[in-house]
């Protein structure tokens, strides 16, 4: 009786075990159907869009959520009345917001343009913002403080009156009806417009028009239109 009852609770014990298995095999396999109900995000960040709603069918490769990574900021501007040059690339910027009135974040300008189509010059800026802190939010308003350069005086001509070859920049200057070369030294770029630090003087006159025909001395006819100075 005594190994009977003892192989009894041996059978019974593998069955156990085997049930155990069995249970263990079937948790396995809901764990590796849950896995696919889960989605995993290539980067931590903040959900700006969802896309579907909840109950949804979902197409293959569609859109579900759209996350931004709010530690790197762009903010574009526009600022009526600026010129262009008159902002500088790589400026730092001091920004703010009402919702944080005791932060100041700061920025770094990465790209002036000029707004086109507008009655007086606008400069639309691009700036790049350090916000690891986490103090700026979507949908928060905020104030970009920009320094402009103080400018003197500079001689502006059109950028097409300028080439280069030899590493060096040339306009060619309408001399006893001649082209001839000469050689200039560059300053900053603005639009269509181009500072001349050397080479040429205020009021002297150079050819913008079909350079590629022309070298140094060759015959030509034209129509004069004084360089410009501004600030």
């Amino acid at each position: 009786r005594a190994r009977t009852a003892a192989e009894t609770a041996r059978a019974q014990a593998q069955l156990a075990q085997a049930n155990l298995a069995q249970q263990e095999a079937m948790l396995a396999q809901v764990r590796t159907v849950q896995a696919f109900t889960r989605l995993s995000a290539p980067i931590d960040g903040v959900v700006s869009r969802r896309w579907l709603e909840p109950g949804a069918t979902i197409a293959e490769s569609g859109p579900l959520l759209t996350i931004v990574d709010l530690r790197s900021l762009k903010m574009t501007a526009e600022a009526p009345g600026v010129h262009p040059r008159d902002v500088r690339n790589g400026s730092r910027v001091q920004i703010s917001t009402v919702e944080a009135p005791d932060e100041v974040i700061e920025g770094k300008i990465a790209r002036v343009d000029s707004l086109k189509d507008v009655k007086k010059p606008t400069a639309q800026i691009e700036i790049h913002i350090d916000n690891r802190k986490g103090i700026l939010r979507p949908g928060m308003a905020t104030t970009a403080i920009v320094p402009l350069e103080q400018r003197k005086e500079v001689l502006l001509i059109p950028r097409s009156a300028v080439i280069s070859a030899d590493e060096r920049a040339y306009v060619y200057k309408p001399i006893s009806h001649r082209a001839m070369r000469q050689t200039v030294a560059l300053g900053g770029q603005w639009d269509e417009l181009v500072e001349i630090k050397d080479g040429v003087k205020e009021g002297e006159s150079v050819i913008v028009d079909q350079l590629s025909l022309l070298k140094n001395g060759s015959p030509i006819r034209v129509s004069l239109a004084p360089a410009k100075s501004g600030r």
